[in-house]
């Protein structure tokens, strides 16, 4: 039986400094060499640190795992909220930022990497969940208006999978282009886009 993500450590400590090291630390592993080099000691040595200071922070690498999960979806929930501040109603730019950040070569890595480790462990599963809804309660948001958390799921899927299919490729080149994929989400992002007779409409102009 998996034991459950303790609280205390994705909440914080009395350090917090020293934390966000070790935090920053373990991104660092992930981004550039993937979940199977994700160990403690790994993370101790990148943050120059003991291993035993570090389980102090985090006394397992699912408490570590966690708190980078809850960090990387508040930082793309940041993003969102500060770009579409600044937005005009006509323009998308901010979902192009947002779809940049996503799709680059070192947040999918993190991602696949939580992915892969989601798939064995409930805990950090449960964490990927609580960090999705916390992105598709940032994009509802953001679209507003009819169905926005409806229209925003199906952005955040598409994103996904841009990050995916550009992570395979390794490309601009080859892979699919981010502005592409954003004018192709444009109509998505309207509020009413998912009415049948909205989807009918699409269906009609791909054929």
């Amino acid at each position: 039986m998996k034991r459950a993500i303790s609280t205390a450590m994705i909440s914080g400590s009395t350090h917090p400094a020293v934390r966000q090291r070790i935090v920053q630390a373990a991104l660092e592993v992930l981004r550039e060499e993937g979940v199977q080099r994700l160990t403690q000691t790994a993370v101790a040595e990148r943050a120059g640190i003991r291993q035993s200071h570090l389980t102090y922070y985090f006394r397992t690498r699912d408490d570590l795992i966690a708190a980078m999960i809850d960090q990387g979806a508040a930082a793309l929930e940041t993003m969102v909220r500060e770009r579409t501040a600044r937005k005009t109603s006509a323009s998308l730019a901010w979902l192009e930022q947002l779809a940049h950040a996503i799709a680059a070569e070192g947040h999918m890595r993190l991602f696949i990497g939580m992915i892969i480790a989601a798939d064995s462990d409930s805990a950090i599963r449960s964490a990927m969940v609580r960090a999705t809804r916390q992105m598709e309660r940032a994009l509802t948001k953001a679209l507003g208006g009819r169905d926005a958390r409806g229209r925003a799921r199906h952005v955040l899927a598409a994103l996904w999978g841009l990050g995916l299919h550009r992570f395979l490729h390794r490309s601009d080149n080859d892979g699919m282009k981010v502005s592409a994929m954003v004018r192709w989400l444009a109509p998505i992002c309207e509020p009413g886009a998912l009415s049948a007779k909205c989807v009918s409409a699409r269906r009609e102009k791909c054929s």
